[in-house]
């Protein structure tokens, strides 16, 4: 999946951007509402919370994001295919 973030979990929620039901199907993105799940109440993932419901959640999703981002300006991911004696530059 490279550089696509397709979800967030957050405590027993979990936002979808993208969503893909099996290997080779195609990827369906959520561009304006993600899809949002209730891990407590649907742990096999099988239905998104109503949508006039899920509105909340995404000002704490927001926040994961933003440090994620930040995170990884600081420390970028290793490159796919690194060798195994790869170190990040200082």
């Amino acid at each position: 999946m490279g550089d696509d973030l397709r979800a967030v979990k957050w405590r027993n929620w979990k936002v979808h951007f993208a969503w893909q039901e099996a290997k080779y199907d195609p990827i369906l993105r959520f561009s304006t509402v993600p899809k949002v799940v209730d891990l407590t109440r649907d742990p096999r993932e099988m239905r998104a919370v109503a949508e006039p419901y899920n509105g909340w959640i995404q000002y704490p999703i927001t926040k994961l994001l933003l440090n994620y981002q930040a995170s990884l300006a600081k420390y970028p991911n290793v490159p796919v295919g690194a060798p195994d004696t790869y170190a990040p530059k200082q």
